[in-house]
């Protein structure tokens, strides 16, 4: 299932910059702007909707087991936003945000780093993603990646207005005039000393009856960045699995043995030589996703997904997964299959085996609800559900389990 994102230049001006700029990338992008469109995988769109808490100071990354966001937010994208599934079309159901500015803020995340992720294809929501070492809370820009040759840097803006078409709405010519104002300002500019790769803008609006549409800008500016592109992208992706494989086993062989292997690859001048250096036990030899280590976690029927199963708010459970082949790139630390790896996006059905701490079921009100006549065994218990299951291109997995479809 696809959205379709209108994508143009700003203006011509903004055109004409793009290729003067930036010549290679405008190469690629003015072929698409002609098509008119691009096609966005649903999930990857909904996935970067959520995106914001992941850039939370007090979240990095939105599915921490002590802030679960997801579905509260979802369920905000639901009350503002439309899509017809025949027409690929997306849209608002308001002329505006109603003063809700995280509206606004996530759709136009969505829109710019989903575009940015279709036009350079090597890019999944591993990699947008600032890594704790380089400490880049001071860059005004809001969205860093590397696809392993240069950085991409993304100033993401969003709107809901009246019309989308050819009108631009007051509050599409202030984004960007503000993000203009950033490449001018002198104490900004001084910050950084060489040139990026490719910096720009996109505007994503949306209004009640036509596409929604994502309008790149031009900024050209300066960034110091200190450390290569292709070390960048390694790093941030490894540091994007470790946050899921802590949540899912926090205490297993691979989440500290890849701890370990951040930092050294982290402080090394030459990361290179980790690179095909298996994780291994204390036997010294490699580790492998045993039977026992799937089935002490939830899991899907067919085993290609592995994952925890998280109560939230008393009245929803949630589980957070990956699909098994991150666990078997991270184990043999192949860095190119590492910063090549994406899966195809997809929403399935599938029935869960799925295990939760005793405790936990015995303390919430949702699972008292279900009155399930099963017992806990190793304090935990266990019991299947069928959910649909949101598999987004960086192979993370994820999706609200139904009260109506858990089982014993």
């Amino acid at each position: 299932m696809n959205i379709r994102l209108d994508i143009k230049f700003y203006n011509k001006k903004e055109e004409n910059d793009f290729e003067q700029n930036y010549p290679n990338e405008f190469t690629i992008i003015e072929p698409l702007v002609k098509k008119g469109y691009l096609k966005i995988p649903y999930e990857d769109f909904q996935t970067y909707f959520l995106f914001k808490h992941q850039f939370d100071s007090h979240a990095p990354d939105f599915f921490r087991v002590q802030n679960l966001k997801l579905f509260k937010n979802w369920g905000i994208f639901e009350d503002y936003f439309e899509f017809d599934k025949t027409k690929e079309k997306f849209y608002s159901k308001t002329p505006s945000s109603n003063g809700n500015p995280e509206i606004s803020e996530s759709v136009g995340i969505a829109g710019a780093l989903s575009a940015s992720s279709n036009i350079f294809l090597n890019i999944t929501q591993a990699d947008w993603r600032k890594i704790p070492v380089l400490k880049t809370k001071d860059f005004d820009f809001n969205h860093l990646a590397s696809d392993g040759k240069k950085y991409i840097i993304v100033e993401s803006k969003g709107s809901m207005v009246i019309d989308n078409t050819n009108h631009l709405d007051s509050s599409l010519q202030s984004h960007k005039t503000g993000i203009h104002k950033k490449k001018i300002d002198p104490n900004f500019k001084s910050k950084y000393s060489r040139a990026t790769d490719f910096f720009y803008g996109v505007i994503t609006a949306t209004d009640m009856s036509n596409h929604v549409v994502a309008r790149f800008v031009d900024p050209p500016l300066f960034s110091e960045i200190p450390m290569s592109p292709s070390k960048y992208k390694l790093l941030a992706r490894l540091y994007y699995y470790f946050d899921y494989v802590r949540i899912i086993s926090s205490r297993s062989h691979i989440a500290l043995l890849l701890a370990n292997r951040l930092r050294d690859i982290t402080e090394s001048d030459s990361y290179e030589q980790f690179d095909g250096r298996v994780l291994m036990n204390s036997s010294f030899e490699s580790l492998s996703i045993s039977e026992s280590f799937i089935h002490s976690k939830s899991y899907s029927e067919d085993k290609n997904t592995i994952g925890k199963v998280q109560i939230v708010d008393n009245d929803k459970l949630l589980f957070i997964g990956l699909h098994r082949d991150i666990f078997d790139i991270i184990i043999k630390q192949n860095f190119s299959q590492i910063s090549a790896f994406k899966v195809i996006s997809s929403t399935q059905t599938q029935t869960l085996i799925c295990r939760l701490n005793a405790k936990d079921y015995e303390n919430n009100i949702f699972m008292k609800s279900l009155n399930l006549q099963i017992k806990a065994k190793d304090g935990f218990y266990r019991f299947k559900a069928e959910i649909d299951l949101i598999k987004c291109s960086s192979g993370l997995t994820y999706g609200e389990i139904p009260k109506n479809k858990i089982t014993l």
